[in-house]
């Protein structure tokens, strides 16, 4: 008799975490575009009639969150570099040859050996809030963002 009591007081809790796992809130996910720069997207343009395109998409998990980063008509072969700032996401060319048909000259600090190539995409602040789309839950106070 015990062992069924212990044994039904083990299901019951299990049961009981699985309701409590399941009536946790959804995970927060946003939506947004990068915004080409007018100056240096253009080189990373595959056709030039075609603008290019973006959509990342956030996640929030427990300890960590997930961005998916999708493109659309960059040219084959070029590599990028992605960095946050300040809620913002962007990307850079990693070789700054690759945007010297567009007028740049010099290097950028946003890869790993500080010598990367201009931007070619980023987010745009919110009119409402003035924060990078990275903040996934803004303050009341303008320009703050809750952690």
């Amino acid at each position: 008799m015990r062992k069924v009591v212990v044994v039904a007081l083990a299901l019951v809790w299990s049961v009981l975490s699985l309701v409590r796992i399941s009536a946790a809130a959804p995970p927060l996910i946003k939506v947004f575009v990068l915004k080409p720069n007018p100056k240096f997207g253009p080189c990373a343009q595959r056709f030039s009639t075609v603008p290019l395109g973006s959509e990342a998409t956030v996640a929030e998990g427990p300890l960590n969150d997930t961005l998916t980063l999708r493109l659309a008509n960059f040219k084959p072969g070029l590599a990028f570099d992605l960095f946050t700032i300040q809620f913002h996401v962007g990307i850079w060319f990693n070789n700054p040859a690759d945007a010297t048909a567009c007028g740049f000259t010099g290097t950028t600090p946003f890869n790993g050996e500080h010598n990367a190539g201009p931007n070619a995409m980023i987010t745009v602040p919110s009119a409402t809030t003035g924060l990078g789309p990275l903040c996934l839950n803004p303050s009341t106070t303008p320009g703050k963002c809750n952690p």
